[in-house]
């Protein structure tokens, strides 16, 4: 039962509205037609009555001096409803200025009367009720999106929908839409590959420069964040702000496959497949064998890239308190790589105590917004925005987080990533979340094409099932890993900022 006070000094002609208000819903109205009639109970039920609702004036006296009575004497804060007279602008004001939020004009209409006193009493009762209520159709919805997602579009789509929809569902109910998305996912993305690697228009990142090219001048800022999902990027774009940029565009890529930082990065940043990569100059290509750093030509490729499609020659940084020196001049398209979050990713496998404060993919996002919002990030946009007019935010890959492992057995094969796999006399465990190319070279892979090349989807890891394969298992399972098939690892954003003038 809810309990409502009502002041007016013309109680018994409101006798109506009180009797519909009192059978509409759970309502006791007490009424009172004098301030000290009122003040006097209140002193005595404060803590029963949910709303009071007050006249503009009671006899000689302001309803506003009784409303400021009831705050800053008596110290009485339950809800107070207004009822006036007054419509002026000037009058409304006062109200909202002394904190009376809730004002019904005379005379008072019943639908208006209930909808306030509904809101004031049941308001959040009811808002969470509905949303509970949502619950089994947001699933739904999801679900129904997922089953007929039929393009790389759609798929973006269905990520930005499971970010929001993990915010309302609870963790059982979330999982299994999880799920589903990844196993269908996996299933179109390894289907359509080919497509998307042949297409001249499609969003695979090669087609990264070719696409925003009309952005690439000698006063354009590609800023790489490396190893930063698109996934990421939906759950944590709404607290970032870019004081300096007007956003242009904001759109997203997929990565190669592998979808780590020797082949998406390079290929990204220079509109040339690995095998491309590798034929026109083969010292360009470092291969899965050696300890050699795999992007040790990196800044020639990009620049060869740039140059094969009559782009302005770029510079290539790549992060560091050198960026900030005083007095630094640009006067090229600039690649500025920051590898700071792909470093990260990897030690959290080395590391065992960083594995356990990065469990999951919402302890990775925080980093990254705090970088965004006050750190590195922030920085180089605060620092850079004067000497350029256009900002490309990108990035070549993400990571997801492995549980199930899949085993391999056999000798030739490489490399130590546990998301993908290539190479000839092995096999791997038959599983429906495996990829399976015959010919690396179809894929315009820098892989002999006797080989043949795997790729672990949704939450696959591969393991060699050899010697103490459980203590490798422990040490993969819950870990952040990339090069493989899933929502989180293959979408990847792409912002284009105007700075303002």
């Amino acid at each position: 039962m809810r309990h409502i006070a009502w002041l007016d000094d013309e109680i018994t002609t409101l006798k109506p509205l009180i009797e519909l208000l009192e059978e509409s819903g759970n309502y006791t109205v007490h009424t009172f037609s004098t301030a000290d009639n009122l003040i006097s109970y209140l002193n005595e039920h404060r803590d029963l009555i949910d709303v009071i609702i007050l006249d503009e004036h009671i006899g000689n006296d302001s309803g506003l001096e009784i409303y400021d009575k009831l705050r800053s004497e008596l110290q009485i804060d339950i809800p107070v409803v207004f009822i006036t007279r007054e419509e002026e602008p000037a009058y409304i004001k006062e109200l909202i200025s002394r904190g009376i939020r809730h004002y019904i004009p005379k005379p008072v209409k019943f639908s208006n009367l209930l909808a306030i006193i509904t809101d004031l009493t049941e308001g959040e009762i009811l808002r969470k009720s509905f949303e509970v209520s949502r619950i089994p159709q947001q699933f739904r919805e999801v679900s129904s999106l997922i089953y007929e997602a039929s393009s790389l579009k759609k798929w973006r789509e269905v990520i930005n929908r499971l970010v929001k929809a993990k915010q309302v569902l609870d963790k059982e109910l979330f999982r299994d839409l999880y799920n589903l998305a990844q196993r269908k996912f996996f299933q179109y993305f390894y289907h359509n590959y080919a497509n998307f690697l042949y297409g001249e228009d499609s969003a695979i990142v090669t087609n990264f420069l070719a696409r925003y090219r009309k952005y690439v001048t000698s006063q354009t800022l590609i800023l790489v964040v490396d190893n930063l999902s698109l996934w990421i990027w939906e759950m944590i774009k709404q607290e970032i702000s870019f004081p300096n940029w007007e956003v242009v565009e904001d759109g997203f890529l997929v990565s190669l496959l592998p979808s780590v930082t020797q082949f998406s990065r390079q290929s990204l940043l220079s509109g040339l497949f690995p095998l491309e990569i590798q034929e026109i100059n083969p010292k360009y290509w470092i291969d899965d064998t050696g300890d050699e750093i795999k992007t040790k030509y990196e800044p020639e490729v990009i620049k060869q890239g740039f140059q094969i499609l009559e782009l302005p020659e770029p510079e290539v940084i790549y992060y560091s308190e050198d960026l900030f020196i005083s007095g630094k001049t640009f006067n090229k398209p600039t690649v500025l790589i920051i590898p700071a979050f792909d470093q990260l990713v990897h030690l959290t496998v080395e590391h065992r105590n960083l594995k356990e404060i990065f469990s999951g993919l919402e302890d990775f996002a925080l980093v990254v917004k705090r970088s965004f919002t006050d750190g590195v990030i922030r920085r180089i946009l605060n620092h850079l925005s004067k000497h350029f007019h256009y900002l490309i935010f990108c990035s070549d890959h993400g990571s997801t987080i492995v549980e199930e492992p899949v085993f391999v057995q056999g000798r030739h094969f490489m490399p130590f990533n546990p998301r993908y796999k290539y190479g000839e006399d092995f096999r791997v465990e038959d599983d429906d979340l495996v990829a399976l190319f015959d010919n690396p070279r179809e894929l315009k892979l820098p892989i002999k094409p006797q080989f043949r090349i795997y790729f672990a989807g949704a939450d696959r890891f591969f393991v060699r099932k050899h010697g103490d394969y459980r203590e490798i298992i422990k040490r993969f399972r819950g870990s952040l890993q990339h090069g493989g098939i899933s929502l989180e690892e293959i979408f990847v954003p792409v912002v284009i900022l105007r700075r303002k003038l």
